[in-house]
């Protein structure tokens, strides 16, 4: 059995005190509920497998990581666009957005 591991750094002009701060100032202003094809996938893909495999990594003052784990190639490979538009929407917005090579974990 594998997993596919992907992770995005996000990076802004603005510094943040923290987590929360960041996390409430990018779903109020660039990914609200319902409005980013990435997020509405993976919150699909987190009531199939669990909420644990999407999370938030805070780089204090202006960074995040977010890293996504998918079960399957497919729900991986899925993904991909997905990701690549929400890119070109955080760089339209003077955000550095830079996506990992995906890191294949083989689970015994």
């Amino acid at each position: 059995m594998h997993r596919y591991i992907i992770q995005t750094l996000i990076t802004c002009e603005r510094n943040f005190k923290d987590k929360k701060e960041f996390k409430n100032w990018m779903v109020d202003n660039y990914v609200p509920e319902g409005s980013d094809e990435l997020r509405n996938y993976n919150f699909k893909i987190m009531d199939l497998h669990g909420h644990e495999n999407f999370f938030l990594t805070f780089l204090p003052p202006n960074k995040g990581i977010l890293t996504h784990i998918y079960k399957t190639e497919k729900e991986y490979q899925d993904s991909i666009p997905l990701r690549a538009n929400q890119k070109i929407m955080f760089e339209s917005n003077d955000m550095s957005y830079e996506i990992s090579d995906v890191f294949m974990q083989i689970l015994k």
